[in-house]
């Protein structure tokens, strides 16, 4: 029979009547664990320390393992003392206290409170048939206790259970000290996942009361405010379409009344002191097809050059180009060695 029909058959079985019950129930598990019951590595009524122990199992030179049977219903605390201070004295690698219905599993030699020994309860009527029976055999089974395999898995659970029963204690308090801040990042880890829910996004004031089980107060949000405009640079002197008052020409002010009359200014000046070279300084004909504005117009003459300068661009398109552009292109020194000191505005 193995382990896992044992099991099942004590199950369908009454609960052991008495103490002598609960060791004959031990027996059985302990022949599918790979033991002779009735052999020289488990023996019955050991003596130990001036009292005895109901089954001991023997390796070929220690003993490993004590286990101590109880009647069924017997309050095994009572008896912990007794069982973990034997197996220390003996040097067992693990002692076992049962009442035939539950399993309590201690290492004996781990300097601690004999209560902090306890590894393991395995519950024979509750736990999982296949759980129950792999917890059997890796800490009880024959193999694993006499090549002390059960011994140093039984301290990797030791210290896995103490490591969550300080859990237990630390994560309740690490949550309410969160929780009394309350802490900034559990803060906006809430609010993140309010506003994920409810596409509304609360005010951290709001979840810190949340979290802290106060009402929920109101928080009227104010709305942001509008963006101070940034101040429009100063225009410079003489730039945009203002128009020209007076221009200054070597050194000489002319008073002038628009942009057209300040170009025709220029010109008079200009012919007045080059008479001779200004045809060929303002070859009108190839001049006006080199400015975008320019349109065909027959070419003016020397005396009269206000007439043809309006008829090719018309008083409107001078002063709205001329009051752009004109200006960043003074003062200017001319081919004929001519310069236009300033323009007044």
């Amino acid at each position: 029979m193995s382990l896992r029909e044992s099991i099942e058959k004590i199950r369908r079985s009454p609960v052991p009547a008495n103490e002598q019950e609960t060791i004959t129930t031990i027996l059985m598990i302990l022949r599918d664990l790979g033991w002779d019951p009735f052999g020289e590595e488990v023996r019955q009524e050991y003596p130990v320390g001036g009292g005895r122990i109901d089954i001991a199992l023997i390796a070929p030179s220690r003993v490993v393992a004590f286990i101590e049977a109880k009647a069924p219903g017997e309050y095994l605390h009572r008896h912990v003392d007794q069982i973990v201070g034997y197996a220390f004295r003996e040097g067992a690698d693990i002692c076992a206290l049962t009442n035939g219905t539950e399993w309590w599993l201690y290492l004996p030699l781990e300097r601690l409170p004999f209560e902090q020994r306890r590894f393991a309860v395995l519950k024979t009527r509750e736990d999982p048939i296949e759980q129950l029976a792999d917890d059997l055999e890796t800490f009880l089974g024959k193999h694993n206790l006499l090549s002390r395999q059960a011994e140093r898995r039984a301290k990797c659970v030791l210290e896995a259970k103490r490591e969550a029963d300080h859990l237990k204690t630390k994560i309740p308090e690490v949550w309410n000290q969160m929780v009394a801040g309350p802490d900034d990042d559990l803060v906006e880890l809430v609010g993140k996942r309010v506003y994920e829910k409810t596409s509304l996004r609360p005010a951290k004031e709001q979840v810190a009361a949340a979290l802290r089980g106060s009402p929920i107060p109101t928080v009227v949000k104010s709305k942001p405010a509008r963006p101070t405009p940034k101040p429009t640079p100063p225009t410079p002197p003489g730039a945009g379409r203002q128009r020209p008052t007076a221009v200054r020409l070597w050194g000489q002010r002319y008073d002038v009344k628009n942009w057209t009359d300040m170009l025709v200014t220029v010109a008079d000046a200009l012919h007045g002191r080059q008479g001779a070279d200004f045809d060929r300084v303002l070859d009108l004909r190839s001049f006006w097809k080199r400015l975008p504005l320019a349109r065909p117009c027959p070419p003016p003459t020397r005396s009269r050059v206000r007439g043809p300068i309006e008829s090719c661009f018309g008083a409107s398109t001078i002063q709205s180009s001329l009051g752009k552009t004109f200006c960043s292109v003074l003062p200017a020194r001319s081919t004929t060695g001519t310069a236009i000191d300033s323009i007044v505005s």
